[in-house]
Order: C-alpha cells, then sequence, then structure tokens
C-alpha cells in the first residue's frame, strides 16, 4: 500500500487516526568509492578500460565523475563520435537538460566537460544495470588513484563476452 501524505491529511480530517511508518535506516552515507567504465569502437572491439578512485563521495558523485573522466579518455585518444551508456537516470537526465543541477562540488568539472563536449557528437543513454556489468565489474578492482587497460584483463573477459552478445534480459510482467 502506497498512502501519500493527502491521504493521511483527509484521513485525519474524518477523525481517523493514523501514524507515519518509521523511517528506515539511510544507506546512502557517504563512502570511499571506485568509478570504472570501458571503450568499444563501433564493431565492438574493445579499446580500453579504467577504474579510478575518489576518496570519497556518494555513489551518484561516482557516477557522474566516471562519466566526465570517459569523456575526458575520450577526447585525450581523438574520439570524437561518442555514444555513453549510464546506469544512473540521474546522470543521463543531466546531460539532456538544458539548465542541469548540478552538485557544487563537481561544478568546475562540469563546465569543462562542457567545453569539451562542443567538439564532439555526444549522445548519453541509459542503459540497465544488468547491461552494465562490465562497468559494475571495474568497480570491485582495487586501485590507488587511476588505472587504464589497453587490453581487456582476464577477470572482465565473461562480462564483456556477455555484453557483446547481448545475453542480459530484462522482463516486466
Amino acid at each position: 500500500m502506497h498512502n501519500t501524505i493527502y491521504d493521511l491529511m483527509m484521513l485525519s480530517s474524518l477523525g481517523i487516526m493514523g501514524r507515519l511508518p518509521k523511517a528506515p535506516a539511510v544507506l546512502c552515507a557517504p563512502g570511499s568509492i571506485i568509478g570504472g567504465g570501458g571503450f568499444r569502437d563501433s564493431f565492438g572491439v574493445f579499446r580500453g578500460c579504467f577504474a579510478i578512485y575518489y576518496s570519497t563521495g556518494f555513489a551518484f558523485e561516482a557516477e557522474l565523475a566516471t562519466v566526465f573522466y570517459a569523456i575526458e579518455i575520450a577526447q585525450e585518444n581523438g574520439w570524437t563520435t561518442v555514444w555513453m551508456e549510464c546506469d544512473s537516470t540521474y546522470v543521463v537526465q543531466i546531460f539532456r537538460a538544458p539548465e542541469p543541477n548540478i552538485p557544487w562540488r563537481h561544478l568546475a568539472h562540469w563546465h569543462k566537460i562542457r567545453r569539451i563536449t562542443r567538439n564532439m557528437q555526444l549522445v548519453v543513454s541509459h542503459i540497465y544495470r544488468e547491461c552494465n556489468a562490465t562497468a559494475d565489474r571495474l568497480t570491485r578492482e582495487k586501485v590507488d588513484l587511476f588505472k587504464w587497460w589497453v587490453e581487456a584483463p582476464d577477470f572482465l573477459y565473461p562480462f564483456l563476452q556477455k555484453d557483446l552478445h547481448n545475453e542480459f534480459y530484462r522482463f516486466t510482467l
């Protein structure tokens, strides 16, 4: 049952007393986080992947900063046509919004990214987490600060194969 505050107020006005449920524990406290991503060309050939350590922050900040770094890596490699898939709807909306609300600590980086993307064909789209297993696996890799792999590391092969052959499915009944 999903009651709203309006429902509670209406019941209260009728003399029916209800009580709000206890708030659950907050699970989004900041902590040490790692972001990761991979690159393929238009034929699906692996071009590189990375993992980056952020001292502390929230998960959405890691998603945002990781996309920023991926765009910088694309620029450094001369890749001017980029299709970025991200499992964070927050990040996708930031890139689609005309005036996005960027966390202040990422604002300077955002302005740099906007300058870079003026010279790119950039598409940012949402991908379900099940289809983003390669990036999720990279976030579990231990890195000191930044690690770049030119060739796919062994631990990534099963995920790359499933990703390439679209072996992840999502059903809604």
